[in-house]
């Protein structure tokens, strides 16, 4: 059977995929992810095939555009510059494999896959990273750029929601989906974003329902296998460096905005002078040295890339952005999470951490030096927090989340 995972977006809206691939691979399945040229390397290594959709450079272009990350227009960049135009090449590196023994597997945003699973009869398996991504009138999802209050009478979230998906989400997307359908012979859709980019026949959510529980209006054919990590092998260890930075002092609070942030100056700023108020070590992870000053404190350490598994269990805290990864990981670890959402999902998952006990989430125009130590302090000193975290740290199994959704997966085929 091949399996052909498609996927957009940083480092860890991969990472799940690559995880699956590999997985699928070791149950006697061909494997091969489509994503962004810039993920060759880490992928092939992976012992997994690739092929390349959008190039390097058009990558590390995203990446600078400040607007990606702008919690108003952050999502209209990303349909028009990286979800558009990727939809007729997804769509035609699907048609490219055998009709009779492919299954695809897409994130949402990969409407490509979904054309061809409607149009070639391709069976496809959505795979959803973030809960925020499910429109839900039960549970609206918290997103700084298209408000929903959870307060709110039943008809008038109704209302907002028929008003958003026809005058602010439709828009983006309909002239072009309907361009290539009506090339492909298939007729007009609607709702592109809010309903028709699910798959009708699998959605898989990687989260448990204790963190988002399904709702009655999400897809009825949906399954939570729960949170899907990428283990690194084990040479992956530490870099040196860093290494020999934990074993030096203290655990320290790790900051990280996330692997594509590269606007993160203030982020950086801010967390360091409220980690070193405090007394505390920190380590940097960012690939993006050029956000932080020339010279760091002797407390201080920036290391371009270290595996979660192996930094975060040694850390007294996480300072971040909210992605969906981190925020499992750092559960994983047993850690306390200071969430500074910025865009997209990170606000959404930042409240669900907050429920939880384990978090607390600062709107980042308010995430100064003082309200984040104020913060990081109560955090690292409160036995509830710190019992939430290791309650819920026992309940993650990535290995048994991996195993469920690959059966999933294969079942689709059966």
């Amino acid at each position: 059977m091949n399996v052909v995972l498609f996927t957009i977006g940083s480092a860890g809206d991969l990472y799940p995929f690559l995880a699956i691939a590999q997985d699928l691979q070791r149950r006697g399945h061909r494997s091969t992810v489509v994503a962004n040229d810039y993920f060759r390397p880490l992928v092939e290594k992976a012992g997994v095939d690739f092929i390349g959709l959008g190039t390097r450079e058009e990558y590390d272009a995203a990446l600078r555009v400040p607007d990606l990350w702008s919690p108003k227009r952050g999502f209209e960049v990303l349909v028009r510059h990286a979800v558009l135009p990727r939809m007729r090449p997804t769509y035609e590196i699907a048609s490219g494999f055998p009709l009779r023994d492919t299954i695809l597997v897409a994130s949402p945003l990969m409407l490509g896959a979904r054309i061809a699973q409607e149009r070639l009869g391709l069976p496809l398996v959505t795979v959803v990273l973030q809960p925020s991504v499910f429109w839900s009138l039960e549970a609206p999802p918290l997103l700084a750029s298209l408000p929903m209050p959870g307060w709110a009478p039943l008809a008038l979230k109704r209302l907002m929601m028929r008003a958003i998906d026809r005058f602010t989400l439709d828009p983006l997307f309909l002239d072009s989906v309907n361009a290539l359908r009506g090339e492909l012979g298939l007729s007009k859709t609607r709702h592109i974003y809010t309903r028709w980019a699910m798959s009708p026949q699998k959605v898989l959510g990687f989260f448990p329902e204790w963190f988002a529980p399904v709702q009655s209006d999400w897809p009825a054919q949906i399954g939570l296998p729960g949170f899907v990590r990428l283990d690194g092998s084990a040479k992956d260890e530490l870099p040196g460096g860093l290494r020999d930075f934990l074993q030096a002092g203290n655990a320290p609070v790790v900051i990280t905005p996330g692997t594509a942030m590269a606007h993160g100056e203030a982020f950086f700023r801010e967390a360091m002078h409220a980690v070193l108020s405090l007394g505390l070590r920190a380590v940097l992870l960012t690939p993006h040295s050029e956000q932080l000053p020339k010279r760091l404190p002797d407390d201080i350490i920036q290391v371009d890339y270290a595996p979660f598994n192996r930094v975060f269990p040694k850390a007294s805290a996480v300072i971040h952005h909210g992605g969906i990864g981190t925020c499992a990981q750092a559960l994983a670890a047993g850690v306390p999470q200071l969430v500074v959402p910025q865009a997209f999902d990170q606000p959404d998952n930042g409240a669900r951490l907050e429920n939880l006990g384990v978090a607390e989430a600062i709107p980042a125009k308010a995430a100064g030096r003082r309200r984040i130590a104020v913060s990081l302090e109560r955090l690292m000193k409160d036995t509830e927090v710190s019992t939430a975290c290791r309650r819920h740290s026992e309940r993650i199994d990535f290995g048994e989340s991996l195993r469920i959704a690959c059966d999933e997966i294969e079942s689709l085929k059966a």
